[in-house]
Parts: C-alpha cells; sequence; structure tokens
C-alpha cells in the first residue's frame, strides 16, 4: 500500500512526542530538535511512496535519529571554526573594529580570488554547498551527477582551495 500525505500525517502525529524525546537524547540539547523533527516529517513525506505503514514508525524514528546527529556534527564543525577564530573573551556581542572588518574583508577577498582560480565545476560544488547550504546527496541530484563523483569533486574543490589559500600567504 502506498502511504499518501494524510496517512504520513496519521502516522506521525501519534509519534510526535516519542520522537522529540528520541531527538533530544540524540541532540543532547532542545534547540534543534523542532528543527529535526520537521526535517524528519518532510524525509517521510519524500518517500512517501517507499513506505510501508508497518514499519513507518522505525523508519521515523531512524530518520529522525540520523538527521539528529547531522545537526549535532553541523553545530560541532561549526562551533570548532569560530572557537578557533574567535579568542574566548571575544564571545561578548562587542563592535569590530575597523582593522578587525579589514581583516576579514581581506580573507574574504583571498578566499573569493581562491574560488574563482579553481576550474567551473568544482566552483559549482562549492557555491551549492557553501551559498545555498545543500548537502552532497543534494547537489548530486541537483548536478544529476553520482553521490560519488559530488563527494570527489567536493574533495578536489577543497584541495584546490586549500593550494591557492596557501600559495598566497
Amino acid at each position: 500500500m502506498v502511504l499518501e500525505n494524510e496517512d504520513i500525517i496519521d502516522l506521525f502525529n501519534p509519534l510526535i512526542r516519542d520522537l522529540k524525546i528520541h531527538i533530544v537524547k540524540k541532540l543532547g540539547t532542545p534547540d534543534q530538535m523542532e528543527d529535526v523533527l520537521h526535517e524528519t516529517y518532510l524525509r517521510l513525506v519524500k518517500v512517501a511512496s517507499h513506505i510501508e505503514e508497518q514499519s513507518f514508525s522505525g523508519l521515523a524514528f531512524t530518520i529522525a535519529g540520523n538527521i539528529a546527529i547531522d545537526f549535532r556534527r553541523k553545530a560541532a564543525v561549526r562551533s570548532k571554526y569560530i572557537v578557533a577564530e574567535y579568542p574566548e573573551d571575544n564571545h561578548k556581542s562587542e563592535q569590530l573594529t575597523p582593522e578587525q572588518i579589514e581583516i576579514s574583508n581581506q580573507k574574504l577577498e583571498r578566499i573569493n580570488a581562491a574560488i574563482a582560480r579553481i576550474p567551473e565545476k568544482y566552483q559549482e560544488i562549492i557555491r551549492l554547498r557553501l551559498v545555498h547550504d545543500l548537502n552532497q546527496r543534494e547537489i548530486a541530484e541537483k548536478l544529476k551527477i553520482s553521490y560519488t563523483s559530488t563527494r570527489k569533486r567536493m574533495q578536489r574543490a577543497i584541495e584546490h582551495l586549500r593550494s591557492y589559500l596557501v600559495d598566497d600567504e
């Protein structure tokens, strides 16, 4: 039996309370729980035609757990770079000095120049990932290429960027 959107709603609603608990356990904090829950619902709707009713609950919890782990990983990466970029005592909301603004602008110019130097197919991957915040599977779908090709292009793009940025220092 193919599930319709109404069926998804009917099957999803009774699970919401338990899914929230599951998500908070995976995240370790309730901060992004609603976002993960919403993303879980959207993914279930996306694959509705492939879901059998008896496996719906297990799939919902698996998807929610995986999304929560993805959110946690992204948060860890972001915090790693944010903490590395700004010393601990600068966590207060202070105005940037003109020197700090100039340094940030110079860094941004270097990154943009490095992106402009890499081949177009790598620029496109970088743009879809960083500007449009698409994951590699979504990029593969959008470009109509395999996930493996997307992953390899992303790795090569990063290698090119690193080499250009290191050369420019």
